[in-house]
Formats: C-alpha cells, sequence, structure tokens
C-alpha cells in the first residue's frame, strides 16, 4: 500500500510540474498562434509527456499489485488441527495370505482332452488313450500321497509408511520381494481424494507427482495392521486440505477475472 501511495504522488508532482511549464510556456509565447495542424515543437512534446503520464495513472489504478501469499502456510492453521506433532510417522503392514497351488487339475484335464483325441484317432488311439489313462491313475496317486505333507500357506507381506508434516505427505512401501512404491506430495498441491475398495488416490496438481496411492485397510483380500480410526483420521485430513485449497483457487481466479 505504501508504494501505490508513493507511485501516486510521484505521478502528481510529475503532472503539477507539466502544468506548471505549459502555463510558463503560454505566458512567454502571448500572442503567437499556433493551429492543430501546425503546434511547435513544445507542444508536440508536452502532450507526447501528457500522455504517459495518463497512462501511467490508468496502470497504478487498474492493476493493483497482488499480494504473494506462502501457500505452503496456507494449510498450517487444519494441520494443526488435525496432528499434534511436528512430524507423524505411521507405520503399518498389509499381510496377503496365498494358498497352495495344485496342478492336479490342469494335468487332468490334459489327460482328458489326450485320451479323447485318441479315441478320434484311431491310428493313434493306440498311443494317446492309455497315456492319457495313464497319466489320470498317476495324478490321483500323487495327491493321495501328498495330501498328508501339504505346506502351510504363504504369507506375503507390504511393510507401509506415512510421515506427515505441515508441508508435505510422503508415502513408501516395501513389498516381501523387494519392491518399493514411494511418492512425495506437498499439501497445498492436493486438488482431490478418491477412494475405492483397492486404494486411496490423492491427487496432485504437481506435474512430477499426478498422484499417490496408498492400500485401504478395509480391503477384504488382505489383513492390515493400520487402525481404521486412523485411517479415517487421514481422510478427514486430505478432504479438509482439499477443500482449502479448491476455495483459495477460486478467490485468485476472481482476483485475476477483476484486474484483467
Amino acid at each position: 500500500m505504501k508504494n501505490i501511495k508513493s507511485t501516486a504522488n510521484t505521478t502528481l508532482q510529475q503532472s503539477g510540474a507539466l502544468w506548471k511549464g505549459y502555463l510558463k510556456h503560454l505566458q512567454q509565447n502571448e500572442g503567437v498562434e499556433h493551429t492543430l495542424n501546425d503546434p511547435s515543437l513544445f507542444e508536440i512534446e508536452f502532450w507526447r509527456d501528457y500522455e504517459l503520464l495518463v497512462k501511467d495513472a490508468q496502470q497504478m489504478v487498474h492493476k493493483p499489485t497482488i499480494p504473494n501469499i506462502n501457500k505452503s502456510q496456507q494449510v498450517l492453521d487444519i494441520y494443526h488441527r488435525f496432528w499434534s506433532k511436528p512430524s507423524n510417522n505411521i507405520n503399518f503392514v498389509f499381510t496377503k495370505t496365498m494358498g497352495n497351488v495344485s496342478w492336479h487339475r490342469p494335468v487332468r484335464i490334459m489327460a482328458v482332452i489326450t485320451a479323447i483325441l485318441g479315441l478320434i484317432n484311431i491310428e493313434a488311439g493306440q498311443l494317446l488313450v492309455p497315456l492319457g489313462v495313464a497319466t489320470l491313475f498317476l495324478s490321483f496317486r500323487i495327491e493321495a500321497r501328498g495330501r498328508n505333507a501339504l505346506q502351510p500357506a504363504k504369507e506375503l507381506q507390504t511393510k507401509c509408511s506415512l510421515n506427515i508434516d505441515a508441508s508435505q505427505l510422503v508415502y513408501k512401501q516395501v513389498d516381501s520381494f523387494a519392491n518399493e512404491y514411494t511418492f512425495t506430495i506437498k499439501l497445498h498441491n492436493i486438488v482431490d481424494v478418491q477412494i475405492t475398495t483397492d486404494f486411496l488416490t490423492i491427487k496432485s496438481s504437481d506435474t512430477y507427482t499426478r498422484e499417490g496411492k496408498i492400500p485401504n485397510p478395509s480391503n477384504q483380500e488382505y489383513s492390515s495392521s493400520w487402525d481404521m480410526s486412523d485411517y479415517k483420521h487421514l481422510v478427514h485430513f486430505l478432504f479438509e486440505v482439499v477443500h482449502y485449497n479448491r476455495t483459495q483457487k477460486l478467490l485468485n481466479n476472481q482476483i485475476q477475472n477483476t484486474i484483467s
């Protein structure tokens, strides 16, 4: 505001000096006639300077300075309403149980197909029919012997880590095969949150990280150590951030439309 007043005072001073010089010129050249088609050099320079002052004044009135707001600070109050610590770490594990896969069924299907082909093709039937029957017999014998020696079901675990502070959200997960997935999203860039049975998807306006996915602990395909109340707390926080960011974007668009 101080800069605007200073610019206005400077413009007024220049305007006053310009008109003072013009009146002095008229007094000194009283009686000298000039027409619009034949102005003097002084008059040409005067009107040129006058137009420049008018343009400066118009820009000062119609294009006010927009304050530079730190967007990261805009969500600070929301953060403190949901989180008591400066930085919050949430660690949880997703576990999926993989049952034993039996190979007997596909082998039996192939054995039946082989026997049928042998019945259709008389020449090859002498080989294919006995082969199919023998394969079926062996499959049943092996399965019967292996019923008492079944291996326990295998558990596949995915270890997850979520860190939230007043400026960003960082997520990382590592599965049983050492595959890693990680993303970082600034809070002021969050534009949407979508919830499905499988994932909590966080949309971002950042060109480098358009979205991040976090497994939904309510998914019935695996068990989770992440408490549902903590999960819902995170979701409510993200919805608040999205609402605030959308409100700020709408306000900025209205300001731009007003001054354009």
